[in-house]
C-alpha cells in the first residue's frame, strides 16, 4: 500500500527509507530488487524525497519546481498546511 509520497516506482532509498533494510539483508542481498537497491545505496539514487517548509502561497500537488535559473529540480507530490506556523510543508522528488 502506498501513500501520497511514494508509489511502486519509488525505491526505499529514493524515499529516504534505507533504515528499513536490515544490515543482514544489505550484506546478503537476495531480496526482490536487491541489485538495484544495493547500487543506489553505493552510488546514490537519481532522485530523493525531500521536504520543504515555506511561507507564502502554496504550490499545488503536481507542480514543477525550478531554480532561479530555470532548471527543473522537482515535483510537489504532497502538501500539508501547518496552521500553527502559517506555512506549508511540501514533499517532493
Amino acid at each position: 500500500m502506498y501513500g501520497n509520497d511514494i508509489d511502486e516506482t519509488t525505491t526505499p532509498i529514493e524515499a529516504g527509507l534505507a533504515w528499513t533494510i536490515p544490515k543482514r539483508r544489505r550484506a546478503e542481498g537476495g531480496f526482490p530488487g536487491a541489485e538495484h537497491i544495493m547500487n543506489q545505496l553505493e552510488n546514490k539514487p537519481p532522485r530523493r524525497r525531500i521536504g520543504l517548509n515555506v511561507s507564502g502561497p502554496p504550490a499545488r500537488e503536481g507542480s514543477k519546481l525550478f531554480t532561479s535559473e530555470g532548471e527543473e529540480i522537482g515535483i510537489v507530490f504532497h502538501l500539508k498546511l501547518m496552521k500553527l506556523l502559517k506555512s506549508f510543508d511540501f514533499l517532493l522528488f
